[in-house]
């Protein structure tokens, strides 16, 4: 919005036209983009995806070898047993635990994120701008567990 004089030189204002909605959408689609990859964010630790995939690993087989006491082939376990869990298998199983809770919360993230995107989709074919609005007005992320 704008203030220029009319030719009386009265002050008029100016409002702008509204944006295509597809200028629209596309600023609402980059919200919501953002803001799954803020909720992924939140479940994990920047840089420690290859570790956590390979300590599940780990877990893994250290299961299928039949939970051995000497976990020196398992060198995430050997190194992290004793630390954040007191045993092998305790620790394993929060490993395990963990990465369920991540694979619910992503799979939550997913479709929110694709519910979202969805609506402004359909807003764009009903040329529907309030609809748009309405896509990011209620999105529901899921949270992490208090640590």
């Amino acid at each position: 919005m704008t203030i220029r004089p009319d030719m009386d030189g009265r002050p008029i204002l100016v409002v702008p036209p509204p944006p295509p909605v597809e200028v629209l959408a596309a600023r609402a689609e980059a919200d919501v983009r953002r803001q799954s990859a803020a909720a992924r964010d939140a479940w994990r630790t920047p840089g420690k995806d290859g570790v956590y995939q390979l300590k599940l690993e780990e877990a893994a087989a250290w299961r299928v070898a039949g939970e051995p006491a000497d976990p020196s082939p398992y060198p995430h376990l050997a190194a992290e047993v004793g630390l954040t869990a007191a045993t092998v298998g305790e620790l394993a199983a929060l490993w395990e635990a963990l990465a369920a809770a991540w694979a619910a919360a992503s799979a939550a993230i997913e479709a929110v994120e694709q519910r979202a995107l969805k609506a402004i989709r359909d807003a764009v074919a009903a040329d529907d701008r309030a609809a748009i609005d309405a896509a990011l007005r209620d999105l529901a992320w899921p949270v992490p567990p208090v640590r």
